[in-house]
């Protein structure tokens, strides 16, 4: 697996993951637009058959109850939201 792997674009919105160690993900919720938006990660494209045991959102700390097939977050305008996803 690469290092980093942009996995969708759509309009100003990036979804970007990256292998950590002990099988972790790093994954990015990237917003290039001037204004606030919703993104959606799908964990099937993260080659995960359901959602991650563990989600932690790596800037407000704090962790996260991931269920059914995807995650969604408000991304600030220009920001990014990091996760950590693991099992």
């Amino acid at each position: 697996m690469a290092d980093r792997l942009r996995l969708s674009k759509s309009g100003d919105a990036e979804v970007w993951t990256r292998p950590l160690s002990g099988g972790a993900q790093a994954i990015a919720l990237f917003s290039r637009s001037a204004e606030a938006a919703k993104i959606t990660v799908k964990w099937t494209d993260l080659g995960r058959k359901s959602a991650p045991a563990y989600l932690r959102d790596l800037w407000t700390h704090s962790d996260l109850s991931p269920d059914g097939e995807e995650y969604s977050a408000v991304v600030p305008p220009h920001g990014v939201v990091m996760l950590r996803a693991s099992e």
